[in-house]
């Protein structure tokens, strides 16, 4: 077993093959500031998560939880390499930083993109952590394991916490290709947990970018062409002259915005303006006119875009036929 090296850990490593969508595993927090008193007792061995003295397991999320659970999966990939206590964990959306690749939320790529570097951060820091609690009881790494936190040794039973280790982790070089867990020996992964977001989302603990304040912020309200393709005729101001605190009425190509010292009161005041809009082309296209023109290219010839094998319509003894329909939808957040 190699002894703890003196050596600062605040440099890049080389990237690890094993993560496989080019993240470089080992590469400094973005967060993290050699002027931080408090630097050295935290383990941060990589971008993806660090741990305070009190045992607390950060993860870095670098992807957008949108509902569709993305704090807990991903955070289920490290907290299961880790052996972390589950109810240790803790989220800290990442900087906008090129480190962590595409932080593009989409198309259901996050657990296929990130599940091989999330379970690799953790499992290179649990190797630095057996590594260090082995280096304090002088026995073998091989005699010592994890389990919900903490480090123990299976031959006499004592244990330390990540927390205590945390300190004393940071000066080990972070391995570049660390021991994966087999499937069979997965404790989170697959299991039904608590999700990490729901209780601050449900008591409005949550902090969302509309709740961001600063000294002298502004609001805008904008109220956008009802149709594809309409501009912006002309705005009648006098129903909000009323309203105080409004500073600015902006005209835009297909949009009104209203500039105020609230966001209410820009969005009561764009509410009331009284707005012409110009036709468009699409100006009577509904949901109805859409469906219609739908129904009327589905009995046209269609192109053929693949075919495999060939059958006659003599062996054809049962016809199934359904039709389904889906309305037009924006794919826009809020």
């Amino acid at each position: 077993m190699s002894s703890l090296e003196n050596s600062s850990r605040r440099h890049f490593i080389k990237s690890s093959a094993a993560l496989g969508v080019g993240f470089a595993l080992g590469v400094q927090l973005v967060s993290c500031t050699e002027n931080d008193p408090q630097s050295d007792s935290i383990f941060k061995p990589n971008i993806w998560l660090k741990i305070d003295p009190n045992n607390q397991v950060t993860v870095i999320l670098s992807k957008a939880e949108m509902g569709q659970g993305v704090m807990t999966a991903l955070s289920m990939l490290i907290a299961e390499e880790l052996d972390a206590n589950w109810h240790d964990i803790k989220i800290e959306l990442a900087d906008a930083a090129d480190i962590y690749g595409s932080m593009a939320t989409a198309g259901s790529t996050s657990i296929r993109t990130l599940w091989l570097p999330l379970r690799t951060a953790g499992a290179a820091a649990r190797e630095m952590l057996l590594e260090t609690a082995a280096s304090q009881w002088n026995v073998p790494v091989e005699e010592c394991s994890t389990d919900s936190g903490k480090v123990v040794h299976l031959v006499d039973g004592d244990s330390l916490s990540f927390g205590e280790l945390a300190e004393q982790a940071n000066k080990l070089s972070v391995p570049v290709s660390p021991m994966l867990k087999q499937i069979s020996d997965f404790k989170l992964i697959g299991k039904p947990v608590q999700r990490i977001d729901a209780l601050s989302k449900v008591t409005g603990a949550a902090q969302y970018g509309i709740d961001t304040e600063i000294e002298g912020l502004k609001y805008a309200a904008i109220r956008q062409a009802p149709v594809f393709g309409a501009t912006l005729k002309s705005v009648d101001n006098s129903a909000i002259k009323s309203i105080k605190n409004i500073l600015s009425v902006v005209h835009l190509n297909n949009a009104v915005v209203v500039v105020a010292d609230s966001y209410w009161q820009a969005q009561k005041a764009v509410d009331a303006l009284i707005v012409q809009w110009s036709d468009s082309p699409v100006s009577q296209v509904s949901s109805s006119s859409i469906k219609k023109d739908y129904q009327q290219l589905v009995k046209q010839a269609g192109t053929l875009e693949y075919e495999d094998g060939s059958r006659s319509d003599k062996q054809v003894n049962h016809s199934l036929a359904a039709e389904y329909e889906v309305s037009f939808q924006a794919h826009a957040t809020m």
